[in-house]
């Protein structure tokens, strides 16, 4: 659990100061939840937060993209 909370919990800080709210509303349930050691609460998230992640990677691939053009 470690790991997984300490890169949760790294996600949740970086997503909050650059205002990436989707991100870190998910980021920061997940991080309460394994502060709860609901480990299995954390993993049911997991996929959105990994969803969310995707989309606003290709959202900010496309900006830079576009910015290029």
């Amino acid at each position: 659990m470690g790991v997984f909370f300490r890169n949760v919990h790294t996600l949740k800080g970086v997503s909050g100061n650059l205002s990436i709210n989707v991100i870190y509303n998910t980021a920061s349930q997940i991080v309460s939840l394994l502060r709860a050691n609901d480990l299995e609460g954390a993993k049911a998230l997991f996929p959105s937060l990994e969803e969310e992640y995707g989309a606003v990677s290709k959202a900010i691939g496309l900006a830079a993209e576009a910015d290029r053009r």
